[in-house]
């Protein structure tokens, strides 16, 4: 987990004071300070179970069971850091403080109160105990889970770039971590980044390499082209392409980028993308990329991190007009 807790710049956090994507220099820096509220969705755990389960599976380590409802868990999750393994039963006022802080139970009276956490979240709690180390995940999502699998599997040109193995003339790399210093446009100044790469084959004869990102996504694969817009995966090539030139050498070149994409919902569909690098998607990227790395360093050499930098160069360039066509 190192990795995740460093602060070094990653695709994901130009997100954060971009502001196309509602970022700010605000929030920058409380990711920064690690003051930012870290939201996790189901979908982001289902993507992380499957990249685990297909390109890490040494990592990965879960557990189905009948998960309670999001407030039991919480109230669970507060009981058990103080608890010393008791049986739930003998729980009964960390059960009343941590529901009360969970705002569950309204005006029900607190035996009423304990009897359901009890009832609702026992498995889990015990589940908890017996099974530390292992993630804890419903039973819909393991055979989720599953299904993404057997598409991924079935799929011939998703197994040739997650699976092939490597040889005498092309090395597979699979969830590579790379820290590199980017360097900032128009200055002598770089910053430190870190990427996490799903998958990359290198040709060493001819110093090109071959990039690959596993996608899942719960819209119809015809769709996919709109999530790669949104989520600006565009940018994500173009920063792992620069990561993998700072570890292997600048004149290694992209030969082509891969999004091995499959759906998280039936009929769990998969299929791949082809990004070409000379494509304007790249180019794209790599001027956001450049444009956010400009704005972090802009803040970090003004020391002003609540205006934004628009705000700061000129106050007064703002101008609402109304046109023609609205």
């Amino acid at each position: 987990m190192e990795y995740y807790q460093s602060k070094d710049i990653s695709n994901s956090a130009l997100s954060l004071i971009n502001p196309e994507q509602e970022g700010s220099a605000q929030k920058y820096y409380k990711y920064l300070n690690g003051d930012l509220e870290d939201i996790k969705s189901k979908a982001l755990e289902l993507g992380t179970l499957i990249h685990q389960y297909k390109l890490e599976p040494e990592q990965f380590n879960a557990l189905s069971i009948d998960m309670p409802s999001d407030t039991i868990r919480t109230i669970i999750d507060e009981v058990i850091v103080n608890s010393n393994g008791e049986d739930l039963s003998y729980l009964r006022e960390e059960i009343l403080t941590a529901a009360g802080n969970a705002e569950y139970g309204g005006k029900w009276k607190d035996d009423t109160v304990v009897s359901k956490v009890i009832t609702s979240g026992e498995e889990y709690y015990q589940a908890i105990l017996d099974n530390d180390g292992k993630q804890l995940v419903d039973h819909s999502t393991l055979n989720t889970l599953y299904q993404c699998t057997v598409s991924l599997n079935r799929n011939t040109v998703a197994r040739i770039y997650l699976d092939s193995a490597s040889n005498e003339h092309y090395e597979w790399v699979a969830e590579k971590e790379i820290y590199f210093d980017m360097p900032v446009p128009g200055t002598d100044r770089t910053v430190k980044c870190r990427s996490k790469i799903d998958r990359f084959g290198v040709n060493r004869e001819t110093k090109t390499f071959t990039l690959v990102d596993l996608k899942t996504t719960s819209k119809h694969i015809s769709k996919y082209s709109s999530a790669f817009e949104y989520y600006r995966t565009y940018r994500q090539l173009a920063f792992y392409i620069r990561a993998i030139q700072s570890l292997l050498g600048p004149d290694y070149k992209c030969e082509a980028c891969y999004i091995v994409a499959v759906m998280t919902v039936e009929p769990h569909l998969c299929r791949v993308f082809k990004i070409n690098p000379s494509d304007n998607y790249i180019t794209k990227g790599n001027e956001e990329i450049d444009s956010l790395i400009k704005r972090i360093d802009f803040h970090t050499s003004s020391a002003n991190w609540v205006d934004d930098m628009e705000d700061i160069e000129d106050p007064t360039q703002f101008t609402l007009t109304l046109t023609d066509d609205q």
